[in-house]
């Protein structure tokens, strides 16, 4: 299904909603499963443009995910019964 990218305008507006949890959780709310996947994409690009680590080294997408527990373990706490691949 084609959909459009996320607007200039909207990725500002959500860099700023980050520190807002309501305006973010609002602005997460009316967009469709295509666009929440760009602003999951757009999201990591950005902390991973902007990231360092304690020694002031850029971060990795691993370096980042290492911390973070497996997506596997994540759905068995919140009791979630979709395989996987869904």
């Amino acid at each position: 299904m084609p959909h459009e990218g996320l607007s200039r305008e909207f990725k500002i507006d959500l860099i700023k909603a980050v520190y807002d949890k309501k305006i973010f959780d609002d602005m997460l709310s009316k967009v469709n499963p295509y666009q929440l996947s760009d602003i999951q994409e757009f999201l990591w690009d950005a902390a991973l443009y902007v990231g360092r680590d304690e020694e002031g080294n850029p971060l990795t997408r691993e370096a980042i995910t290492s911390r973070m527990l497996p997506t596997t373990e994540y759905w068995r706490q919140q009791l979630c019964g979709e395989p996987l691949d869904t």
